[in-house]
């Protein structure tokens, strides 16, 4: 045993503290110990722990898609890090007093967000190909997207509570779906949209797409938004899939669409992040950028927020596609970044997450990880969140 580890383990056994300090803590680890035992035996218990969080502690019940959230401001300091088993699978999921995160092994972690400890990991089917989602008023579904070989594709939605399959949908799906309180929109990469209700996965309508979607869609009031790698960015009803309008953008969709202050924004798969009339589909601007962008936006004061693998965070003007700033990392930039009313956070392939003043866009605070960075940034009210493809889980916050 290095010294490292014998001061690790002195400090986990008291070794130094007072008489009573040790018995104060020794009886903490027990009890810990028994928790886990417990929860670990009683089916899914761990990963459908009850809250009085929030509401705005559930995925879904606050603003998504890139739209500011609430959260914290820097300064901020490490709370906690754990380790997962591999590459993790999309960015962490935050789920009341829960931090979920999905690896490709592939397994399923579940984290105490406010201290850290492992609560539980529990094996997902093979094949699982796009980051999850959760739905339903307090994320009880988590919707897995499943490439399996020489069997069919599917999609499956699990109950966190009970751990079984509630339902099952046939079709390649790996892009991340879009979800709503009770409904489920599927991009197919065979070129479709599919709406399912979330209860049973019973399909409510269907809509052929010219080609296959590698990007996920986006909700905005009664209207879905979808690109396909043709090119063609559609609107569509929520409510019977209707085509509202369509565009060209002249290259493969190869983000999430972001919609905000009456316009949708999508990145092509040439560099070119292009804006149109949410309600028309007029053509309204675009900005070659000239790298490969991010699959979604951030979105902040009156600018929209891009990373690209030049290593560049760009702010775009939202009604002139100018550039109003840009931030330059050391490494490529893949994972969404997310954005407060004030600050934006990005994770870079050099090793750092960012946080970047979002009127100016000078650097606020930084903090070095174990390796790089390529899923998103994920942003809770109390905490941030980033996971390195090292397999680590860091929890940032202020206190």
């Amino acid at each position: 045993m290095s010294c490292v580890e014998r001061r690790r383990a002195a400090t986990r056994l008291g070794v130094g503290l007072s008489p009573i300090c040790f018995f104060a803590r020794a009886l903490v680890a027990v009890v810990f110990t028994a928790s886990i035992v417990l929860a670990t035996g009683c089916t899914g218990k761990v990963f459908y722990l009850p809250s009085h969080s929030k509401a705005g502690d559930y995925p879904g019940s606050r603003a998504e898609g890139g739209f500011p959230l609430e959260g914290p401001e820097p300064p901020l300091r490490l709370l906690w890090q754990q380790e997962v088993d591999s590459y993790p699978l999309g960015k962490s999921l935050l789920a009341g007093p829960l931090l979920l995160q999905l690896t490709m092994s592939p397994k399923l972690y579940a984290f105490d967000r406010y201290n850290g400890r492992r609560l539980g990991r529990m094996g997902v089917p093979e094949g699982v190909c796009a980051a999850p989602r959760l739905v339903g008023s307090a994320a009880t579904l988590l919707i897995l997207a499943e490439a399996r070989g020489g069997d069919k594709p599917i999609l499956r939605a699990m109950n966190r509570q009970t751990r079984k399959t509630e339902w099952t949908f046939a079709g390649a799906v790996c892009a991340p779906v879009a979800t709503r309180n009770d409904t489920v929109i599927v991009p197919l990469e065979t070129g479709a949209l599919v709406a399912l209700a979330a209860a049973d996965g019973s399909q409510l309508w269907r809509v052929e797409t010219e080609a296959g979607l590698v990007a996920g869609p986006s909700l905005s009031g009664g209207t879905v938004f979808a690109g396909d790698l043709e090119g063609n960015l559609v609107a569509v009803s929520l409510r019977d899939g209707s085509e509202i309008w369509s565009a060209q953008l002249g290259a493969s969709v190869r983000s999430q669409p972001l919609v905000a202050g009456g316009r949708v924004f999508a990145n092509t798969g040439s560099g070119v992040t292009q804006a149109f009339d949410a309600l028309t589909g007029e053509a309204l601007w675009q900005r070659p950028l000239g790298a490969l962008l991010t699959p979604g936006f951030a979105l902040a004061d009156s600018v929209v927020i891009v990373g690209s693998s030049d290593r560049v965070l760009y702010a775009l003007d939202l009604e002139e596609g100018t550039i109003v700033w840009r931030f330059e990392t050391k490494g490529s930039i893949r994972g969404v970044p997310a954005s407060t009313a004030e600050t934006v956070y990005a994770g870079s392939s050099d090793g750092f997450v960012y946080a970047i003043d979002v009127k100016t866009g000078l650097l606020k605070w930084k903090y070095r990880l174990d390796g790089p960075v390529t899923q998103p940034v994920t942003l809770g009210l109390r905490g941030m969140s980033v996971t390195t493809d090292a397999g680590t889980v860091y929890f940032f916050g202020k206190e």
